[in-house]
């Protein structure tokens, strides 16, 4: 009889580094699946699924499989058996967004000229302002969509974006568990 004991449970959901939950799989388990998912905005980063005797373990966990490299809209699997007691994700090297300069834009745009982006890849995604017109820098919006050179977001900012502004698209990883 095979018994579930994590069912498309989220281990980690981080847009830079550390941690996720972990789960008691009180060492009955022998498969695990561990979905490991870049939003969008991902251009670099890594994570590690580890293993313990107790969800409580404070010292360094081992590794299990090898460490993923986090993609753009993608989904790795890691599938591995054996006896685990206590699984959990780990973002091991930070998640890392797209750093450009703007054309120009509006209090709810971002234009770069001949970006080439794909519709929509950003949808979900964070731009940060981080350089350029004084009264935006270091704010965050909410990307709703894009196309192939303008980010459309949320809430407005208080200034119109410039040319020359310089600014973050930032995603983030998620890493389910299947577990029996």
């Amino acid at each position: 009889m095979e018994i579930t004991l994590a069912n498309n449970k989220l281990l980690q959901t981080a847009a830079t580094t550390g941690n996720g939950v972990a789960v008691d799989l009180k060492g009955e388990c022998r498969e695990i699946v561990a979905y490991i998912e870049g939003s969008g905005g991902v251009t670099a980063g890594k994570v590690k699924i580890e293993t313990a005797d107790d969800v409580a373990y404070a010292g360094t966990w081992a590794l299990v499989g090898t460490e993923v490299t986090v993609a753009a809209k993608s989904i790795v699997n890691l599938f591995k058996t054996g006896c685990f007691k206590a699984i959990r994700a780990r973002v091991s090297v930070t998640i890392v967004g797209t750093l450009a300069t703007a054309s120009g834009g509006s209090t709810l745009t971002v234009i770069k000229a001949a970006a080439g982006w794909t519709t929509n890849l950003y949808a979900g995604c964070t731009v940060t302002m981080t350089g350029g017109t004084a009264g935006n820098i270091g704010l965050v919006r909410t990307i709703s969509s894009n196309d192939a050179t303008t980010l459309n977001f949320t809430p407005a900012l208080p200034f119109s974006v410039a040319n020359l502004d310089t600014f973050t698209i930032s995603g983030d990883v998620s890493v389910r568990l299947d577990a029996n």
